[in-house]
């Protein structure tokens, strides 16, 4: 009984090794939008580190900020 029960867990440990060795190397995660505004204005903001946060507590709390100030 115990010998079939560590034959079990692992035949699914290899399988789990070879499903984890065939997935891809890479990957790649991209998000897009469309801003009606001038690309130099655009690109100043996003350029500037310390303006970050601000785009982040807009994407986390959308209903809190209704407007997008750097569009300004």
């Amino acid at each position: 009984m115990l010998k079939k029960i560590v034959i079990a867990l692992a035949a699914i440990v290899a399988i789990f090794v070879i499903a984890v060795a065939l997935q891809p190397a890479d990957f790649r995660v991209e998000r897009t939008t469309t801003i009606a505004a001038p690309q130099a204005d655009v690109f100043a903001k996003v350029n500037d580190f310390h303006k970050w946060p601000l785009f982040r507590r807009l994407t986390k709390y959308p209903a809190i900020y209704p407007t997008k100030p750097w569009l300004s």
